[in-house]
């Protein structure tokens, strides 16, 4: 299993309140549970006030910082993840609390998703977004209430964010471009960021498990990854990761003002550049210009596969398995959107001598049991000569490594709960959609 995981780091949040003066301990009524001990802390500098709060031996400081300092729209703005009015609701704060939790599991999906409910705690009904200062990722409302309506770890995305800048002039277009897509977050985890230049769409959806693949790997590896060609999907050409400093040297003047300023330390230290294999020119005695990565500049995430480590995919089973039940509720919820189940299982290969040579393939679901599923495969096996396209049956969800709600908003998945507030909040009008489609197509 991966090393990074075992870490203890300190997990600290912020929840954000309207107002200009900070809400005092008394008004948190929902503090009132049963087992929840507070203990007001001696007095702090620049705080209103500050608390420990313990339940079940799990612990977190809070502190009220009477200075308020506005969001950083840089912050707001290329975050893919919110809607504008996640956005507006950060942009009217006026005051804050923040929640310290110490590393406790020595597991840091485990302690951050702990961090996450004391978050929510805080939050009430009166905070308005909550932000993770490691991963630099917000939280509204729903998200949290998303997120922890189970208790399987947290998914890798949830300590990091992916920034999309978009083109200049696209920023206001239904339409966008993004000329810059980068991380934050993994370097505070042990990892490296990374950038990638001139970004095919599809690495933000149906291709986005080639960031989370080069994610693991950055943790796992960290400044090792440093130069280093990795095979990171198929088909492809395998990628360098090209150090930020030796990239900013050696590219076009255009490829380092894509970039922004190269004296911006955010963007410009322990950070690497996905490009093409740099060859040598002269026999190898003179450098060659670093030029980004063509493939990820136009990768089909239909036709792609990413590669992920054999540890990454166990930890992706376990949470697809610890949310089955939530897949089951969703496939029900939205039976009326014409949502489409698929499942991704696991099988041993030909010839295998160890539990993780196996071929993980897509299958079509038909029905949903407790701890199983009826569903026909979709794909013809590369190395298992008993199964073949189109075979179906019943399958435990021991061999469950991933699952997926097709929906009109978007792929539902263990990784990204939130499609689902979409759907709530536009049936009708998807339903409307959806039923001129059908009247257009028997006409």
């Amino acid at each position: 299993m991966f090393s990074w995981l075992k870490r203890d780091i300190e997990c600290s949040g912020t929840v954000f309140f309207r107002g200009t003066l900070s809400p005092r301990l008394e008004e948190f009524t929902q503090f009132n549970i049963k087992g929840l001990k507070i203990t007001k802390r001696p007095p702090v500098d620049n705080a209103a006030w500050s608390a420990d709060l313990e339940f079940a031996g799990i612990k977190a400081t809070l502190i009220a910082l009477k200075e308020f300092s506005p969001v950083p729209e840089e912050l707001l703005a290329f975050d893919p993840r919110l809607t504008d009015e996640d956005r507006a609701a950060a942009r009217s704060a006026g005051t804050w609390v923040s929640v310290m939790c110490s590393g406790t599991r020595q597991n840091v999906l485990r302690d951050r998703k702990i961090m996450l409910r004391f978050l929510r705690l805080v939050m009430g009904e009166d905070g308005l977004i909550a932000l993770d200062h490691t991963g630099e990722k917000f939280w509204s409302r729903e998200m949290l209430d998303d997120e922890l309506q189970h208790d399987a770890d947290l998914d890798i995305d949830s300590i990091f964010i992916t920034h999309c800048i978009y083109a200049d002039g696209d920023e206001d277009k239904e339409e966008k471009r993004t000329e810059w897509l980068h991380t934050h977050g993994l370097d505070k985890v042990g990892g490296i960021d990374f950038d990638v230049l001139n970004p095919a769409p599809a690495l933000m959806e149906n291709g986005y498990d080639t960031i989370r693949a080069l994610a693991y790997g950055s943790l796992e590896h960290g400044a090792k990854l440093k130069g280093d060609v990795v095979p990171l999907y198929a088909p492809g050409a395998p990628v360098q990761l090209v150090p930020v400093e030796e990239f900013n040297a050696r590219c076009p003047e255009s490829l380092r003002a894509m970039r922004g300023d190269p004296r911006d330390e955010v963007h410009n230290k322990n950070r690497v550049i996905c490009c093409d294999v740099v060859k040598k020119r002269l026999f190898g005695l003179l450098p060659a210009a670093v030029r980004p990565h063509r493939g990820l500049q136009t990768v089909d995430g239909e036709r792609m596969v990413a590669h992920f480590p054999n540890a990454a995919t166990e930890l992706m089973a376990d949470r697809a398995r610890k949310t089955f039940a939530l897949f089951r509720k969703f496939r029900e919820e939205f039976a009326d959107l014409e949502a489409m189940p698929i499942v991704k299982l696991g099988f041993a290969v030909d010839g295998a001598t160890a539990p993780d040579q196996r071929e993980h393939m897509w299958f079509e679901v038909h029905e949903l049991g407790d701890d199983s599923v009826d569903a026909t495969l979709r794909c013809q096996p590369y190395n298992i000569s008993s199964m073949k396209d189109g075979d179906r049956g019943w399958h435990g969800i021991d061999k469950l490594t991933d699952w997926t709600l097709i929906t009109p908003a978007g792929w539902l998945t263990p990784r990204n709960l939130s499609t689902a507030r979409i759907l709530r909040k536009n049936r009708d009008t998807i339903r409307t959609v959806l039923d001129e489609v059908k009247k257009k197509a028997a006409e």
